[in-house]
Protein backbone atom coordinates (compact mmCIF):
# COMPACT_ATOMS: atom_id res chain seq x y z
CA UNK A 1 0.00 0.00 0.00
CA UNK A 2 2.74 2.46 0.78
CA UNK A 3 4.55 1.55 -2.20
CA UNK A 4 1.07 2.24 -4.29
CA UNK A 5 1.10 5.99 -2.30
CA UNK A 6 4.86 6.52 -3.17
CA UNK A 7 4.86 6.14 -6.67
CA UNK A 8 1.48 7.85 -7.12
CA UNK A 9 3.25 10.88 -5.20
CA UNK A 10 5.81 10.74 -7.53
CA UNK A 11 3.19 11.30 -10.51
CA UNK A 12 1.69 13.81 -8.72
CA UNK A 13 4.97 15.54 -8.63
CA UNK A 14 5.68 15.08 -12.43
CA UNK A 15 2.54 16.30 -13.04
CA UNK A 16 1.75 19.30 -11.19
CA UNK A 17 4.36 22.07 -12.34
CA UNK A 18 3.80 25.79 -11.05
CA UNK A 19 3.03 28.06 -13.76
CA UNK A 20 6.10 29.48 -14.93
CA UNK A 21 4.49 32.89 -15.85
CA UNK A 22 0.66 33.06 -15.36
CA UNK A 23 1.17 36.37 -14.36
CA UNK A 24 3.65 39.47 -14.85
CA UNK A 25 6.74 39.24 -12.62
CA UNK A 26 6.64 41.30 -9.83
CA UNK A 27 9.52 44.26 -9.44
CA UNK A 28 10.54 45.79 -5.71
CA UNK A 29 9.04 48.96 -5.25
CA UNK A 30 11.33 51.92 -4.81
CA UNK A 31 12.04 53.03 -1.17
CA UNK A 32 9.95 55.10 0.41
CA UNK A 33 8.59 56.37 3.59
CA UNK A 34 6.63 54.73 6.27
CA UNK A 35 5.58 55.10 9.93
CA UNK A 36 5.85 51.62 11.37
CA UNK A 37 3.81 50.16 14.29
CA UNK A 38 4.70 47.03 14.89
CA UNK A 39 2.11 44.12 16.39
CA UNK A 40 2.89 39.88 17.50
CA UNK A 41 -0.18 39.77 19.35
CA UNK A 42 -3.36 38.87 17.42
CA UNK A 43 -5.83 40.42 19.88
CA UNK A 44 -3.64 43.69 19.84
CA UNK A 45 -3.32 44.21 16.16
CA UNK A 46 -7.42 43.24 15.48
CA UNK A 47 -8.24 45.86 17.36
CA UNK A 48 -6.98 48.45 16.00
CA UNK A 49 -7.76 47.10 12.58
CA UNK A 50 -11.11 46.90 13.10
CA UNK A 51 -11.20 50.94 14.94
CA UNK A 52 -9.39 51.64 11.39
CA UNK A 53 -11.66 49.75 9.30
CA UNK A 54 -14.83 51.70 11.14
CA UNK A 55 -13.29 55.11 10.63
CA UNK A 56 -12.82 54.54 6.97
CA UNK A 57 -15.12 56.83 4.87
CA UNK A 58 -13.52 56.30 1.15
CA UNK A 59 -12.95 52.79 0.55
CA UNK A 60 -11.36 49.68 1.94
CA UNK A 61 -9.12 47.37 0.41
CA UNK A 62 -8.70 43.53 2.17
CA UNK A 63 -6.47 41.15 1.20
CA UNK A 64 -6.06 37.81 3.20
CA UNK A 65 -5.05 34.32 2.25
CA UNK A 66 -7.73 32.97 4.88
CA UNK A 67 -10.78 33.82 6.44
CA UNK A 68 -12.59 31.31 8.86
CA UNK A 69 -16.21 30.50 9.31
CA UNK A 70 -16.41 31.52 13.35
CA UNK A 71 -17.01 34.42 15.33
CA UNK A 72 -14.06 36.43 14.62
CA UNK A 73 -14.52 36.39 11.23
CA UNK A 74 -17.93 37.49 11.35
CA UNK A 75 -17.29 39.96 13.67
CA UNK A 76 -14.93 41.13 10.99
CA UNK A 77 -16.84 40.83 7.77
CA UNK A 78 -19.84 42.23 9.66
CA UNK A 79 -17.76 45.85 10.09
CA UNK A 80 -17.17 45.43 6.50
CA UNK A 81 -20.69 44.85 5.34
CA UNK A 82 -21.66 47.84 7.58
CA UNK A 83 -19.41 50.12 5.85
CA UNK A 84 -20.31 49.51 2.20
CA UNK A 85 -24.15 49.91 3.38
CA UNK A 86 -23.18 53.55 4.39
CA UNK A 87 -21.62 54.21 1.29
CA UNK A 88 -17.83 53.32 2.09
CA UNK A 89 -16.41 51.02 -1.16
CA UNK A 90 -15.21 47.62 0.16
CA UNK A 91 -12.95 45.49 -2.21
CA UNK A 92 -12.51 42.21 -0.82
CA UNK A 93 -10.07 40.04 -2.50
CA UNK A 94 -9.19 36.27 -1.01
CA UNK A 95 -7.84 33.05 -1.44
CA UNK A 96 -9.61 30.78 -3.56
CA UNK A 97 -8.52 27.78 -1.32
CA UNK A 98 -8.30 30.05 1.97
CA UNK A 99 -11.88 31.41 1.36
CA UNK A 100 -14.01 27.63 0.97
CA UNK A 101 -14.65 28.41 4.68
CA UNK A 102 -16.75 31.18 4.36
CA UNK A 103 -20.38 30.13 4.26
CA UNK A 104 -22.70 30.96 1.78
CA UNK A 105 -24.82 32.90 4.04
CA UNK A 106 -21.55 34.98 4.50
CA UNK A 107 -21.31 35.76 1.19
CA UNK A 108 -24.82 36.33 0.05
CA UNK A 109 -25.14 39.16 2.58
CA UNK A 110 -21.35 40.33 1.43
CA UNK A 111 -23.15 40.49 -2.20
CA UNK A 112 -26.21 42.33 -1.09
CA UNK A 113 -24.33 44.77 0.80
CA UNK A 114 -22.81 46.05 -2.47
CA UNK A 115 -19.32 44.30 -1.40
CA UNK A 116 -16.57 43.88 -4.35
CA UNK A 117 -15.72 40.32 -3.38
CA UNK A 118 -13.29 38.14 -5.75
CA UNK A 119 -11.69 35.10 -5.05
CA UNK A 120 -7.65 34.97 -6.26
CA UNK A 121 -5.84 32.48 -8.08
CA UNK A 122 -9.25 30.19 -9.14
CA UNK A 123 -9.22 26.76 -9.91
CA UNK A 124 -8.78 27.04 -14.08
CA UNK A 125 -9.73 23.68 -16.06
CA UNK A 126 -6.95 24.51 -18.57
CA UNK A 127 -4.04 23.88 -16.22
CA UNK A 128 -5.78 22.49 -13.10
CA UNK A 129 -2.87 21.12 -11.13
CA UNK A 130 -0.83 23.93 -11.54
CA UNK A 131 -3.52 26.40 -10.76
CA UNK A 132 -4.82 24.79 -7.53
CA UNK A 133 -0.61 24.32 -6.23
CA UNK A 134 -0.21 28.00 -6.48
CA UNK A 135 -1.66 30.20 -3.40
CA UNK A 136 -1.96 33.87 -3.57
CA UNK A 137 -0.26 34.10 0.02
CA UNK A 138 -0.56 38.21 0.50
CA UNK A 139 -2.54 39.63 3.67
CA UNK A 140 -2.83 43.55 2.50
CA UNK A 141 -5.04 45.96 3.92
CA UNK A 142 -5.42 49.47 2.93
CA UNK A 143 -8.10 52.23 4.07
CA UNK A 144 -8.93 55.51 2.48
CA UNK A 145 -5.02 55.83 1.42
CA UNK A 146 -3.88 56.45 4.66
CA UNK A 147 -3.45 53.50 6.52
CA UNK A 148 -2.24 50.06 5.94
CA UNK A 149 -1.70 46.67 7.66
CA UNK A 150 0.55 43.72 6.37
CA UNK A 151 1.99 40.78 7.67
CA UNK A 152 1.47 37.08 8.77
CA UNK A 153 -2.24 37.36 10.55
CA UNK A 154 -5.20 35.73 8.94
CA UNK A 155 -9.22 36.31 9.65
CA UNK A 156 -10.23 33.74 12.68
CA UNK A 157 -10.99 32.67 15.82
CA UNK A 158 -7.49 31.03 16.15
CA UNK A 159 -5.42 33.99 15.05
CA UNK A 160 -6.90 35.85 18.23
CA UNK A 161 -6.43 33.37 20.45
CA UNK A 162 -10.03 32.00 20.80
CA UNK A 163 -10.06 29.22 19.80
CA UNK A 164 -8.17 26.05 17.90
CA UNK A 165 -5.47 23.64 18.35
CA UNK A 166 -3.17 26.34 19.56
CA UNK A 167 -3.70 28.44 22.91
CA UNK A 168 -1.28 31.56 21.88
CA UNK A 169 -0.60 32.08 17.81
CA UNK A 170 2.16 34.18 17.27
CA UNK A 171 2.65 35.66 14.70
CA UNK A 172 4.14 39.32 13.10
CA UNK A 173 1.95 41.68 11.34
CA UNK A 174 2.34 45.84 10.69
CA UNK A 175 0.29 48.58 10.83
CA UNK A 176 1.74 51.26 8.13
CA UNK A 177 1.28 54.55 7.34
CA UNK A 178 3.03 57.07 4.76
CA UNK A 179 3.83 56.73 1.46
CA UNK A 180 4.15 53.13 1.73
CA UNK A 181 0.72 53.17 1.60
CA UNK A 182 0.39 53.67 -1.84
CA UNK A 183 2.77 51.19 -2.59
CA UNK A 184 0.20 48.71 -0.77
CA UNK A 185 -2.68 49.97 -2.53
CA UNK A 186 -0.94 49.51 -6.21
CA UNK A 187 0.00 45.90 -5.43
CA UNK A 188 -3.89 45.21 -4.37
CA UNK A 189 -4.68 46.87 -7.52
CA UNK A 190 -2.09 44.71 -9.58
CA UNK A 191 -3.79 41.81 -7.71
CA UNK A 192 -7.03 42.33 -8.65
CA UNK A 193 -6.31 42.95 -12.19
CA UNK A 194 -4.42 39.66 -12.36
CA UNK A 195 -7.77 37.73 -11.18
CA UNK A 196 -10.11 40.07 -12.66
CA UNK A 197 -8.92 41.79 -15.62
CA UNK A 198 -10.78 44.94 -14.16
CA UNK A 199 -8.29 48.01 -13.66
CA UNK A 200 -9.42 49.96 -10.26
CA UNK A 201 -7.72 53.36 -9.10
CA UNK A 202 -7.65 55.32 -6.44
CA UNK A 203 -6.80 58.56 -5.41
CA UNK A 204 -3.34 58.61 -3.57
CA UNK A 205 -3.66 61.73 -1.27
CA UNK A 206 -1.83 60.87 1.16
CA UNK A 207 0.09 64.08 3.12
CA UNK A 208 1.47 61.70 6.24
CA UNK A 209 5.26 61.40 5.57
CA UNK A 210 7.14 58.29 7.52
CA UNK A 211 9.94 58.74 9.76
CA UNK A 212 11.65 55.38 8.46
CA UNK A 213 12.51 54.25 4.90
CA UNK A 214 10.89 50.92 3.71
CA UNK A 215 10.78 48.52 0.58
CA UNK A 216 7.86 47.05 -0.45
CA UNK A 217 9.10 43.47 -2.47
CA UNK A 218 6.26 41.62 -4.02
CA UNK A 219 7.17 37.76 -4.63
CA UNK A 220 6.21 35.01 -7.39
CA UNK A 221 7.36 32.85 -10.15
CA UNK A 222 10.42 31.34 -7.80
CA UNK A 223 12.12 35.02 -7.78
CA UNK A 224 12.21 34.55 -3.67
CA UNK A 225 15.24 32.32 -3.85
CA UNK A 226 17.35 35.11 -5.45
CA UNK A 227 16.32 37.26 -2.82
CA UNK A 228 16.74 35.67 -0.44
CA UNK A 229 20.43 34.50 -1.64
CA UNK A 230 21.30 37.91 -1.86
CA UNK A 231 20.30 38.96 1.59
CA UNK A 232 22.52 36.18 3.24
CA UNK A 233 25.43 36.35 1.08
CA UNK A 234 25.67 40.37 2.50
CA UNK A 235 25.81 39.10 5.83
CA UNK A 236 28.62 39.47 8.11
CA UNK A 237 27.93 38.40 11.87
CA UNK A 238 24.44 37.02 11.97
CA UNK A 239 21.20 36.04 10.49
CA UNK A 240 17.96 35.79 12.36
CA UNK A 241 15.15 33.58 10.39
CA UNK A 242 11.89 33.01 12.62
CA UNK A 243 9.93 31.02 10.48
CA UNK A 244 6.72 28.08 10.36
CA UNK A 245 8.35 25.84 8.01
CA UNK A 246 11.74 25.75 7.18
CA UNK A 247 12.32 23.53 4.11
CA UNK A 248 15.10 25.68 1.91
CA UNK A 249 16.33 25.02 -1.56
CA UNK A 250 19.38 23.48 -1.64
CA UNK A 251 21.26 26.80 -3.54
CA UNK A 252 19.60 28.43 -0.28
CA UNK A 253 20.81 25.79 2.62
CA UNK A 254 24.34 25.88 0.66
CA UNK A 255 24.78 29.35 1.14
CA UNK A 256 23.38 29.46 4.99
CA UNK A 257 26.30 26.39 5.45
CA UNK A 258 28.83 28.61 3.43
CA UNK A 259 28.04 31.50 5.60
CA UNK A 260 28.25 29.05 9.18
CA UNK A 261 31.68 27.74 8.06
CA UNK A 262 32.65 31.47 7.04
CA UNK A 263 32.02 32.70 11.22
CA UNK A 264 28.40 34.14 10.52
CA UNK A 265 25.80 32.78 13.46
CA UNK A 266 22.62 31.85 12.05
CA UNK A 267 19.61 31.22 14.38
CA UNK A 268 16.63 29.58 13.42
CA UNK A 269 13.12 30.16 15.31
CA UNK A 270 10.74 27.21 14.57
CA UNK A 271 7.65 25.90 16.31
CA UNK A 272 7.79 22.89 18.71
CA UNK A 273 4.29 21.55 17.64
CA UNK A 274 3.14 21.50 14.00
CA UNK A 275 -0.41 23.03 12.22
CA UNK A 276 -0.13 21.01 9.17
CA UNK A 277 1.06 16.92 8.44
CA UNK A 278 4.53 16.43 7.74
CA UNK A 279 6.12 19.60 7.78
CA UNK A 280 7.79 19.16 10.92
CA UNK A 281 9.41 16.04 8.86
CA UNK A 282 10.13 18.15 5.52
CA UNK A 283 12.01 20.83 8.12
CA UNK A 284 13.82 18.40 10.77
CA UNK A 285 17.20 17.40 8.13
CA UNK A 286 17.59 21.74 7.09
CA UNK A 287 17.32 22.53 11.23
CA UNK A 288 19.54 19.48 12.31
CA UNK A 289 22.18 20.49 9.70
CA UNK A 290 21.89 24.31 10.67
CA UNK A 291 22.71 22.62 14.27
CA UNK A 292 25.51 20.68 13.21
CA UNK A 293 27.13 23.63 11.73
CA UNK A 294 27.32 25.25 15.18
CA UNK A 295 23.74 27.31 14.23
CA UNK A 296 21.05 27.95 16.81
CA UNK A 297 17.69 26.08 16.68
CA UNK A 298 15.32 26.96 19.04
CA UNK A 299 11.66 25.75 18.97
CA UNK A 300 8.89 27.80 20.08
CA UNK A 301 6.95 26.17 23.04
CA UNK A 302 4.59 28.86 24.13
CA UNK A 303 1.77 27.95 21.68
CA UNK A 304 2.54 28.08 17.84
CA UNK A 305 4.90 30.37 16.27
CA UNK A 306 3.67 31.61 12.44
CA UNK A 307 5.93 34.63 12.28
CA UNK A 308 7.83 35.48 8.99
CA UNK A 309 11.18 37.52 9.81
CA UNK A 310 15.06 37.51 8.60
CA UNK A 311 17.17 39.66 10.46
CA UNK A 312 20.93 40.49 9.23
CA UNK A 313 23.27 41.79 11.48
CA UNK A 314 20.70 43.89 13.50
CA UNK A 315 20.97 46.25 11.17
CA UNK A 316 18.56 44.91 8.65
CA UNK A 317 15.09 42.73 8.73
CA UNK A 318 12.13 41.88 6.89
CA UNK A 319 8.46 41.16 7.83
CA UNK A 320 5.93 39.61 5.40
CA UNK A 321 3.90 36.62 4.15
CA UNK A 322 6.83 34.70 2.95
CA UNK A 323 7.50 31.70 4.52
CA UNK A 324 11.27 29.80 4.42
CA UNK A 325 10.05 27.02 2.40
CA UNK A 326 9.24 25.64 -0.83
CA UNK A 327 5.95 27.03 -1.27
CA UNK A 328 7.11 30.36 -0.78
CA UNK A 329 10.14 30.49 -2.63
CA UNK A 330 8.71 28.63 -5.84
CA UNK A 331 5.06 28.89 -6.16
CA UNK A 332 2.76 31.19 -4.10
CA UNK A 333 2.58 35.31 -4.41
CA UNK A 334 4.05 36.48 -1.69
CA UNK A 335 4.68 40.02 -0.06
CA UNK A 336 7.39 41.59 1.92
CA UNK A 337 8.31 44.46 3.50
CA UNK A 338 12.52 45.32 4.86
CA UNK A 339 13.71 48.10 5.97
CA UNK A 340 17.08 49.42 7.62
CA UNK A 341 15.97 51.96 10.28
CA UNK A 342 17.41 51.04 13.55
CA UNK A 343 13.93 52.21 15.50
CA UNK A 344 12.25 49.38 13.95
CA UNK A 345 14.70 46.47 13.70
CA UNK A 346 15.46 46.59 17.49
CA UNK A 347 11.84 47.15 18.19
CA UNK A 348 11.73 44.19 16.27
CA UNK A 349 14.70 42.79 17.16
CA UNK A 350 13.29 43.01 20.92
CA UNK A 351 9.99 40.82 20.34
CA UNK A 352 12.29 37.93 18.86
CA UNK A 353 14.49 37.67 21.40
CA UNK A 354 11.58 37.21 23.72
CA UNK A 355 10.14 34.43 21.47
CA UNK A 356 14.01 33.18 21.55
CA UNK A 357 13.54 33.58 25.47
CA UNK A 358 10.03 31.43 25.26
CA UNK A 359 11.90 28.67 23.48
CA UNK A 360 13.53 25.63 23.96
CA UNK A 361 16.97 24.68 21.99
CA UNK A 362 16.08 21.32 19.61
CA UNK A 363 17.11 18.18 21.34
CA UNK A 364 17.21 14.36 19.81
CA UNK A 365 13.96 12.96 20.90
CA UNK A 366 11.84 15.89 18.83
CA UNK A 367 12.88 14.01 16.10
CA UNK A 368 11.71 10.39 17.43
CA UNK A 369 8.02 11.36 17.85
CA UNK A 370 5.44 9.82 18.47
CA UNK A 371 8.67 6.90 17.79
CA UNK A 372 11.64 6.94 15.71
CA UNK A 373 10.05 4.77 12.80
CA UNK A 374 7.19 6.74 12.39
CA UNK A 375 8.99 10.02 12.31
CA UNK A 376 11.37 8.33 9.45
CA UNK A 377 8.50 7.30 7.28
CA UNK A 378 6.91 10.31 7.30
CA UNK A 379 10.06 12.03 6.27
CA UNK A 380 10.50 9.05 3.45
CA UNK A 381 6.75 10.92 2.33
CA UNK A 382 7.52 14.39 3.60
CA UNK A 383 10.73 14.34 0.88
CA UNK A 384 8.66 13.41 -1.72
CA UNK A 385 6.60 16.49 -1.00
CA UNK A 386 8.85 19.19 -0.62
CA UNK A 387 7.69 20.44 -3.57
CA UNK A 388 4.88 21.39 -2.31
CA UNK A 389 5.55 21.80 1.37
Amino acid sequence: MWALIIIAIMILIAIVRPDQKPYHQPSPYPPTDANVTFFSNGHDLFRHYIETLQSANKWILVQFFIIKDDTFSDEVLSVLRDKATSGVSVYLLVDFIGARAISKSNLEALDHAGFHVIFSNRFRLRRPFSSLNRRNHRKISVIDGDTGFLGGFNIGDQYVNQGGKFANWRDYHLQLTGSIVDHLTTQFCSDWFDNTGESLSFSKLNKRRGLSQVQLIPSANGLLEDTFIRWIQQAEHTIQIGTPYFIPSKRLMNVLVDKMQSGVHVTILYPHDSDHPLVKEASAPYLKQIATYGGSVYLFYNGFYHAKLFMMDDQFIDIGTANFDRRSLFVNDEVKLVTKDLRVVNQIKHEFQRDVDASINLYDDWFKTPNAFMFRLKQLIARLLRPFL
